[in-house]
């Protein structure tokens, strides 16, 4: 059989949906081997920070090095307790009584048939969420309604039809190429992918799936639970994915914290914009996690949904060694595979076939390779932010030394000096030679 015949097979027999979702990682540092760098920065006092119900908030000035210090003894995180299946099964019911303990055979993805009854075929996704809310879904789904019955399977005078959940998930990070790479990873013609790229299935409660959101979005908790009452997370949206797909597999592609922060300050925030607004959100937020750790666990300053929002500017989303950490603690490092944005920038293809390498499909061929490099990139600047040009230059470095402790720990987790990113190199030697 022909390579293209057996692709065209492998389409049809094994589906393979890619949802993206964002995904924080978790880790440890021991910060007496990997102090921070030496601060130049004392922030100034933030009075008007926005207080949480548990009264998170400082007037404090923060030494930059004292709370790296702060960050690295803390990373020295325990296990969390995973709640067992029982437990989800309590506080999610109707995913547990939809979703079935086992699935198809020789289907890579997670699929079963669901019978079509009557009813169902009269209300054909009116009560559909992404067809309710995406416009571009809702087309697509008018298109595809007719042709539903082509696609049902007959047995003993009843109907079904093929019902399955994502094999493979982008799952962060946010600003970090996700949509590139998703778009690109789509056109191997071995790979089937969802309506949206974002449907948030998983993440968002009651609007659930896996998207960049999936690695550190953990609404969940607060859905269920009182989280001002707790110290830690007592469920995170990972726990019902793996309890439902322990065989799933996650791609994260991360880049630096600072600019991926920054990036998404140009890309999320409307009216005006500037550098020195940047600097100060950035400034207030540190405050603010600064204040949360001296009242709150580790976790619980990192996950917790209503503290974050109110944070400026979104700095729990660069710290991907907490997030990871929890995530290869429930499903093991073989199930998660992790992308350098700078390494994909600089060769995408060779990181495209590493990606298909890890979902065990075929690389691409020089004709597909050559119809990939042929795409522009998705979601770069818009060109009314191309004039602010880069983030300040004290900026950068409150930023570097914010996130030094996470990226040491991340590189020591992922066994890449890579994702230090622009770490000092003598500085980094200094470590070396302490340790």
């Amino acid at each position: 059989m022909s390579r293209r015949c057996r692709s065209r097979a492998q389409l049809f027999l094994l589906l393979l949906v890619l949802a993206l979702t964002f995904f924080f990682i978790v880790s440890y540092a021991t910060w007496r081997d990997n102090r921070s760098p030496v601060s130049s920065f004392t922030l100034k006092d933030v009075s008007h920070t926005t207080s949480l119900s548990t009264d998170i908030h400082s007037t404090n000035s923060v030494n930059m090095e004292d709370l790296s210090e702060i960050i690295s003894y803390k990373l020295e995180l325990p296990p969390r307790k995973v709640p067992d299946r029982e437990e989800l099964m309590k506080l999610n019911p109707h995913l547990f009584s939809v979703v079935p303990p086992q699935f198809l055979p020789n289907i890579r993805s997670p699929c079963w048939y669901e019978e079509f009854t009557d009813e169902l075929a009269s209300n054909l996704y009116s009560n559909n969420l992404f067809y309710l809310v995406y416009e571009s879904v809702e087309i697509q789904l008018r298109k595809l309604k007719p042709d539903v019955p082509k696609y049902l399977q007959h047995v003993n005078g009843k109907q079904y039809r093929l019902r399955c959940l994502a094999y493979a998930y982008i799952m962060g990070q946010p600003k970090c190429g996700t949509s590139d790479l998703f778009f690109r990873m789509k056109m191997h013609p071995q790979i089937g992918t969802v309506l949206t790229k974002e449907p948030h299935w998983w993440s968002w409660i009651g609007f659930v799936d896996g998207s960049t959101s999936t690695m550190w979005n953990n609404q969940v908790w607060g859905y269920y639970y009182n989280t001002t009452e707790d110290t830690e997370p007592r469920v995170m949206t990972m726990d019902f994915i793996h309890a439902v797909t322990p065989q799933a597999k996650f791609i994260a592609i991360l880049r630096d914290p600072g600019e991926r922060l920054f990036s998404e300050y140009l890309y999320c925030t409307n009216g005006n914009k500037s550098v020195q607004d940047f600097h100060v959100m950035v400034e207030e937020s540190v405050q603010m996690f600064y204040s949360c750790l001296s009242k709150r666990s580790f976790r619980w300053c990192v996950y917790e949904t209503e503290f974050n929002y109110q944070m400026p500017a979104k700095l729990n989303v660069g710290m991907y060694v907490v997030f990871l950490m929890d995530w290869i603690g429930l499903y093991g490092r073989d199930h998660i595979f992790i992308v350098r944005f700078e390494d994909y920038a600089n060769n995408l293809v060779d990181e495209l076939n590493r990606a298909y390498k890890f979902l065990n499909i075929d690389p691409l061929t020089a004709e597909e390779e050559a119809l990939v490099n042929s795409k522009p990139a998705w979601n770069t600047r818009k060109a009314e932010d191309k004039p602010l040009g880069d983030m300040l230059p004290e900026t950068k470095e409150l930023l570097r030394e914010f996130y030094w402790p996470f990226n040491v720990k991340l590189a020591s987790v992922l066994d890449d000096e890579g994702f230090h990113w622009n770490a000092d190199p003598i500085l980094l030697q200094q470590r070396r030679r302490r340790g």
